[in-house]
């Protein structure tokens, strides 16, 4: 076995820059693994506590007939869980960074936003919500919480809702336009 020349020191043997190789990659499992241990910990305080100070948010899809055929529209929500009271945030087509922007500066508007007397912030993992659109709420005075990831279980309030809305109301309509798609939606 030859020797290995590298920055951790000349003369390394092949099997100790692997050994060496191991233990860091397991000290950063360890410390993944500690990190979410203290989120879920921090989560698991929010959720037992009163749920007044607490919001959910997430997307759900609707198939919209245009005259260019099928388009899928997103629709943000955001559900105060204590009330189960929903505000629609927004839909869209397009739901990039910067329409995420204006969203969240009108969700933490303190005289009408959404999210004006909110403690806490629940979202997924979604990409649709980019670091810039956490900071804003942050900023807002409000604490975001990212669930891990594929836990869907965590936002029951607000994957119930679609659910429900879903089912009761919008797979049972065709939407002719993002106009008839948003009297539908308004009409909840």
């Amino acid at each position: 076995m030859g020797l290995h020349q590298n920055s951790r020191g000349a003369g390394e043997s092949e099997s100790q820059r692997r050994s060496w190789d191991c233990v860091q990659r397991a000290e950063a499992k360890r410390h993944r693994a500690c990190t979410r241990a203290q989120q879920t910990h921090h989560m698991v305080d929010v959720l037992e506590g009163p749920l007044e100070g607490l919001a959910a948010s997430d997307f759900f899809t609707v198939e919209v007939r245009t005259s260019r055929g099928l388009l899928t529209h997103y629709v943000l929500f955001v559900m105060s869980v204590a009330e189960r009271v929903v505000h629609i945030a927004g839909i869209t087509t397009r739901p990039g960074e910067a329409w995420m922007l204006q969203v969240g500066r009108n969700l933490v508007d303190e005289e009408s936003g959404a999210l004006a007397s909110k403690r806490y912030v629940i979202i997924d993992r979604d990409t649709k919500y980019t670091r810039q659109f956490r900071k804003l709420v942050n900023e807002g005075g409000m604490a975001v919480i990212r669930l891990p990831p594929m836990s869907p279980n965590l936002n029951a309030h607000a994957e119930r809702f679609v659910r429900s809305i879903k089912d009761e109301c919008l797979n049972r309509m065709i939407f002719f336009g993002q106009a008839s798609l948003r009297r539908a939606i308004g009409d909840l």
